[in-house]
């Protein structure tokens, strides 16, 4: 189980907990699976990544109500995940809906969310 609000080593005491959380991190689907869905996110979490460029981003990993996880390293999510913080922080009280979606770009596509 997930705790809401709660962030990294303090999320998860149990041992069974941080298996699980590992398992959701490990096993995340890609966010363009999750477009046009609505998804009752209760934590987003990050970790440093290097995309296929070399070039540093962050890896997010959105985690829901539901047991399902969603992962992106898109720069149109990164944006929107600082929008969300900045707002919100990085406790939710209750889940926030999100729906994913994808849009067109100079160089190609692109992923960002729209907050419901």
């Amino acid at each position: 189980e997930i705790l809401i609000g709660l962030v990294g080593s303090e999320m998860c005491k149990e041992t069974e907990s941080k298996v699980n959380l590992f398992r959701a991190l490990t096993n995340a689907s890609p966010f363009s699976e999750a477009v046009n869905k609505t998804l009752s996110v209760v934590q987003i979490i990050d970790q440093p990544a290097v995309n296929d460029q070399g070039e540093p981003v962050n890896r997010y990993f959105f985690l829901c109500e539901d047991g399902a996880a969603y992962m992106s390293m898109a720069l149109g999510v990164d944006s929107c995940v600082k929008a969300v913080r900045s707002i919100w922080g990085s406790d939710f009280v209750e889940p926030l809906q999100i729906v994913p979606c994808q849009v067109k770009t100079k160089n190609g596509h692109t992923y960002k969310f729209t907050v419901l």
